[in-house]
């Protein structure tokens, strides 16, 4: 099977899959193409997946409303053979590419649509018309949960909910949390981590919506043991200024703080999730993580918005907190650590169980199900 991307490769949730397809044995060729930049192209090429030339669409200069963007993403389009791809594959369906649609049925005999989530909250009338000639080109659909599944159907009607599929993104880091090395002071030397003492990991990427200086400013009031440390991942997204941003406040904390802005490996995240003690996330969005629950395979406590969608872990015992505002953190986050100082009975059933849930052996095939057709 060979298979085009489009969209999506430049998030952690498409860069997955792409490493995932191109391993597995149906697939003989992966090949992606975007209409944004691909910052990944070098790890992506290095795994073997061919990185399609984008550079006329990203160099359209701006002030043209689209037109002249889209005229040369169409053009970039035309070029690529239809007798390369079995299937296209589209991920996140930004407003632009529902104009391209014909474009895109031309390029394989099936195509699938994913949706993951804000492409489906955008307002207005007339992107919900653009949207709708990627919904009718596709062959299927994949929502992320269940309840984008009822969203696709109100925007799109009935025959788009019925070929819709739930589907979800495994967690390559799982990989490297089991079986993994006992924890070692050069492995969390690597990585700029304390030997002793508890670690808070606040957020996952480097975008303003993971509320790092605001999540900074709470802990800060708490009563948190001596040789406390907070870290900060800034590895992937966001902006310099907002970056900037982060590590004044992380310089001027009276918090020892690591701000961690250079791109992990597989292993050095799974010594980062091995090593905290207190994992917190309150991006304003009901989409769950998956570093959440990679954090939940590795033991440590979560605290996480109530708004978000938990119903992939709610049925197991585990140290998950949820607040309705950021305020909350502070007693929480005191209340986690002392629970934390007594050892836990054991959850290794538990940590094995939410793995499976989460891994590339559960979830690859059916993603090569649906692509297969």
């Amino acid at each position: 099977m060979r298979i085009l991307l489009i969209g999506g490769v430049h998030y952690p949730l498409g860069e997955e899959l792409a490493y995932a397809l191109v391993a597995s044995t149906p697939v003989t060729s992966v090949s992606v193409w975007s209409l944004d930049p691909i910052d990944n192209a070098h790890r992506l090429q290095a795994a073997g997946i061919e990185v399609l030339d984008n550079r006329s669409v990203l160099t359209a200069p701006s002030g043209t409303r689209g037109a002249l963007k889209l005229a040369r993403a169409a053009r970039s389009l035309r070029r690529l053979n239809p007798d390369d791809f079995d299937v296209v594959s589209i991920h996140f369906a930004p407003p632009l590419l529902g104009l391209l649609a014909r474009s895109i049925r031309r390029l394989a005999p099936r195509v699938v649509l994913s949706f993951w989530g804000s492409e489906l909250t955008q307002p207005g009338t007339l992107q919900r018309r653009i949207q709708r000639r990627l919904v009718r080109v596709a062959d299927a659909i994949t929502a992320a949960r269940p309840e984008m599944r009822q969203q696709i159907g109100q925007r799109f009607g009935n025959t788009a909910h019925d070929k819709t599929t739930l589907m979800r993104i495994g967690l390559r880091p799982l990989d490297a949390l089991h079986p993994h090395p006992p924890m070692t002071a050069n492995r969390k030397k690597d990585l700029g981590l304390p030997d002793e003492g508890p670690l808070i990991t606040v957020g996952y990427n480097g975008v303003p919506a993971q509320r790092h200086v605001d999540i900074l400013r709470q802990l800060e009031q708490a009563r948190l043991p001596n040789g406390t440390t907070v870290v900060l991942p800034l590895t992937f997204g966001g902006t310099a200024p907002y970056h900037d941003s982060v590590r004044l406040a992380a310089h001027n904390s009276s918090l020892n703080c690591i701000v961690i802005d250079s791109y992990m490996t597989n292993n050095q995240v799974a010594t980062l999730l091995h090593a905290t003690d207190v994992f917190i996330q309150l991006q304003q969005t009901p989409v769950m993580p998956g570093t959440l629950l990679e954090h939940l395979v590795a033991g440590s406590t979560v605290i996480t918005g109530e708004w978000v969608d938990c119903s992939l872990v709610d049925d197991q015992p585990i140290d998950l907190i949820r607040v309705s505002t950021i305020r909350e953190i502070t007693v929480q986050t005191e209340e986690a650590l002392a629970r934390r100082s007594t050892p836990p009975e054991s959850g290794n059933a538990v940590r094995d169980e939410l793995r499976r849930r989460a891994s590339w052996e559960t979830h690859l095939p059916k993603w090569l199900d649906i692509l297969e057709g």
